[in-house]
């Protein structure tokens, strides 16, 4: 398998870097105006109009290298425009202005689509089917114009995959942040009550949806991967600078862990471009995915606290909010015990 990216792909990481340099230090503190403003930015930037996964992966983790939060945003909204993407048709409009920044949008996806418990239902009213159910934690939920929801029916026939504008989202409300990672970006609860979806078409229906969910939350956990990559680099880049500035003799245990993080991130940044080239090859890339987020969300944990061992005594706020980046990303979208479920079923083939 070829990791090479292509030329498009490797100017898209330029930008990104540019981006950072130049509009973070302007972007404000308050999550929901950091969220919208760094919208706007991404998407002058053209970086919401890149069309590959491999792309994209690039472009999340040289945004998290020094902007988790930054990054977070971008992920979320080029998965939403993937998800747009995926449906020619009724959807090309929307996903034109998604891809431009005209959209600001989000998924709200629960991560078994054949789950009992939680999620988003669609139930018979007396005006139609309507939604109902919550989902916590969805990222830009309480800013995003437009959101694309995956709902379960009384079987997995009459599941579908609908993208849904506000004045057909029941409720959004925000809930208190408990201020661990990726504090910049906006995440809120997302609470469906009566929702009318009858009178849109969904982008998939039955086993269509149920497959298009699936493909949709291999997308999302190769870019936390991605994300997760990044901010491991961050941690690494800061140790080694931090060895080199204070010119220590090398000791056995610093050894160690120096090489163990270069070998942890190399894996991990590899993991994340083979999920995202199996994703663009229209691949079935569950596995690769899972795994990809599974070993870059513990490899940047492990990296961020072996740095601040490293650097003990010397600035660390920065590799403070690494670590909490890197804690964040592991338990939420899709926690490691889900990604360890996810990845011993597909083995067994159930």
């Amino acid at each position: 398998m070829d990791f090479e990216p292509t030329p498009e792909e490797r100017a898209l990481a330029g930008r990104a870097a540019r981006l950072v340099t130049e509009a973070l230090p302007e972007l404000p503190e308050e999550p929901g105006a950091f969220t919208r403003r760094a919208w706007v930015l991404l998407a002058d930037a053209g970086l919401l109009a890149q069309e590959t996964a491999v792309g994209a992966a690039l472009a999340v983790a040289e945004l998290s290298r020094s902007s988790a939060s930054l990054a977070a945003v971008f992920a979320e909204g080029w998965a939403f425009g993937a998800a747009l993407s995926r449906h020619r048709g009724p959807t090309d409009a929307l996903t034109a202005e998604a891809r431009r920044g005209a959209i600001l949008g989000c998924l709200a996806l629960q991560e078994s689509p054949r789950g009992a418990a939680g999620g988003v239902r669609v139930q018979a009213g007396a005006q139609g089917d309507v939604l109902v159910g919550a989902l916590p934690s969805v990222a830009c939920a309480n800013v995003a114009s437009s959101v694309v929801v995956f709902a379960r029916g009384d079987d997995d026939a009459t599941a579908r995959l609908l993208s849904l504008d506000p004045s057909r989202v029941g409720v959004i409300r925000g809930r208190p942040r408990i201020g661990v990672g990726l504090v910049r970006a906006a995440r809120a609860d997302l609470e469906l009550r009566g929702a009318l979806v009858s009178d849109g078409a969904p982008l998939a229906a039955g086993e269509a949806a149920v497959a298009a969910h699936r493909a949709l939350l291999d997308l999302r956990h190769m870019l936390a991967g991605a994300l997760a990559a990044g901010v491991a680099r961050r941690a690494q880049d800061a140790a080694i600078e931090h060895v080199r500035a204070t010119g220590w003799q090398l000791s056995q245990s610093t050894d160690f862990m120096l090489s163990d993080m270069a070998t942890l991130l190399d894996a991990a940044e590899l993991s994340v471009l083979r999920a995202a080239l199996l994703w663009d090859r229209g691949e079935k890339a569950t596995i690769e995915s899972s795994g990809a987020k599974l070993l870059s969300t513990r490899a940047a944990t492990r990296i961020a606290h072996d740095a601040l061992v490293i650097c003990a005594g010397g600035e660390t706020d920065g590799l403070r909010r690494a670590y909490l980046d890197a804690h964040f990303l592991e338990t939420n979208d899709g926690v490691d015990a889900v990604q360890v479920d996810t990845i011993a079923s597909e083995l067994l083939e159930e």
